[in-house]
């Protein structure tokens, strides 16, 4: 190919890697930090782009953060490429116009999403009490406060289902979470943590929609609830478009689960026996009118008090909260950024972090890292008093259950008896 015919077919082919970023990359930081990015040349096997003033001074930050994940995209289209370098203009020194510009499109990135929760907040008061038929009062109950959340029953070997039911039951810990990730043998394994338990209530969390037909799952969950007496609650969750592929793109989340759980209804499972993995107002509202309430994950106790006032009073609240039993703030915070970051690459998580009011330099920090302000709030560590004061707070905000998640080196069952004195007063 010649130099006249590359340059066209070069950037093209950036073209459709800008598409993948924007679909990979939370829109806030794409539009910030990759969407400058200028096509330059490809010549000698190494493509060049380039960030112009006033953007210029991330050039690094983005080449060391998105360079390797954009010189892989665009070698699935021309695989000559060996090499692509993020470089910024010779003079490309922001005058003050431009970085005051730059700032305050950075500042109402962060506040149009914040001002969503805001809104949400402010209707809520204005309407008043969500109307709904579903009495989540037995719930709460059953719930109690504290309960465990463990990835080892779906994980692990089989058996361990029985084991991690049965010690959170010994420990008192009122129920046990169990994620549902991509499918599989979830109910199953929920089903040996009731056989093993008497008064230990199993939540799902969460039940890919995607992976599990309505009918499926109703039946499922109310074999379930029939066995062990009405000890068993339907965590569902709308999952992502890394997991789910293309059909994501066809349907809104809010309408896949509103659809799911209508359909769920029609096949006889209550309204109380499920609850939503819920993150958005709207949302929040749908598991209100159509099941127990909602089952955030990975959320603040700033987030928990907002979303209380979006619920109001009646409906569950059940957020999960990780954990980490570890003193040293470097240790620690190290820990929560391996945990945190794989979450956080997804829009859902990062969005609803922004409706807080974080900003984009709390996921931008230098060297790619979360900053500590969004680690500490997302993710509590330290001794099992600290910790428990951290967990409290969700309670204090208007959670009616916190599901508690060891995250670390240590065997959580070990991490769950050393809280348990802290967190089961």
């Amino acid at each position: 190919m010649t130099g006249s015919d590359q340059e066209p077919r070069s950037s093209e082919i950036w073209e459709k890697v800008r598409e993948q970023l924007s679909v990979e990359v939370p829109k806030e930081v794409y539009s910030i930090k990759l969407e400058p990015l200028v096509f330059v040349e490809s010549r000698d096997n190494v493509v060049q782009l380039e960030l112009p003033a006033p953007y210029s001074d991330w050039s690094d930050w983005v080449q060391n953060t998105f360079g390797k994940r954009m010189l892989q995209l665009w070698r699935e289209a021309d695989d000559s490429i060996t090499e692509l370098k993020v470089v910024a203009p010779s003079d490309s020194g922001p005058t003050a116009a431009e970085a005051e510009a730059l700032e305050e499109q950075r500042r109402a990135a962060a506040a149009k999403l914040e001002q969503g929760w805001v809104k949400a907040v402010d209707r809520a008061r204005e309407r008043g009490r969500i109307e709904t038929k579903i009495d989540a009062e037995p719930v709460k109950k059953q719930l109690g406060k504290i309960g465990a959340w463990s990835r080892t029953p779906y994980f692990g070997p089989a058996e361990m289902a029985t084991t991690m039911g049965k010690t959170a039951e010994d420990l008192g810990y009122s129920a046990l979470w169990i994620p549902g990730f991509d499918g599989g043998h979830i109910f199953e394994r929920c089903g040996m943590a009731l056989a093993a338990t008497s008064n230990l209530t199993v939540g799902t969390s969460i039940v890919n929609i995607w992976r599990h037909e309505p009918a499926e799952a109703a039946q499922e969950a109310k074999k379930l609830r029939d066995d062990s007496g009405g000890r068993f609650l339907l965590g569902l969750g709308a999952s992502h478009k890394g997991l789910v592929g293309d059909a994501y793109e066809k349907i809104s989340p809010l309408a896949k689960m509103r659809g799911y759980v209508e359909d769920l209804a029609a096949e006889g499972l209550p309204g109380e026996g499920c609850v939503l993995g819920a993150f958005g107002p709207k949302m929040l509202e749908l598991g209100a009118t159509h099941s127990a309430g909602g089952h955030p994950y990975l959320v603040t106790a700033e987030y928990t008090a907002a979303a209380r006032a979006v619920l109001g009073e009646g409906p569950l609240l059940a957020p999960e909260v990780a954990v980490i039993l570890e003193s040293d703030p470097d240790k620690a915070r190290a820990i929560a950024r391996e945990f945190v970051t794989l979450y956080l690459r997804a829009p859902n998580y990062a969005n609803n972090m922004y409706r807080l009011g974080y900003t984009v330099e709390d996921f931008t920090v230098e060297g790619g890292d979360i900053s500590d302000r969004l680690i500490d709030a997302l993710v509590p560590w330290g001794d099992p008093e600290t910790i428990a004061a951290k967990v409290h707070a969700h309670l204090d905000a208007g959670a009616d259950h916190v599901g508690v998640q060891s995250w670390g080196p240590k065997p959580e069952v070990e991490v769950w008896r050393e809280l348990a004195p802290y967190l089961l007063d």
